[in-house]
């Protein structure tokens, strides 16, 4: 649902889709990667 959203907002801005899904992707991986290096730490302590 949340997609469908995104993908009507970034239609109606035409050439921003593709910034704006690129920034998605980005800060997916970022928060995928802190959050995963978190869980590493955590193992390693533990």
């Amino acid at each position: 649902m949340r997609y469908l959203i995104i993908e009507n907002i970034s239609d109606n801005f035409g050439i921003k889709k593709h910034i704006h899904i690129k920034n998605l992707f980005i800060s997916f991986l970022k928060y995928f990667f802190s959050s995963y290096r978190v869980f590493l730490n955590s193992k390693l302590i533990s």
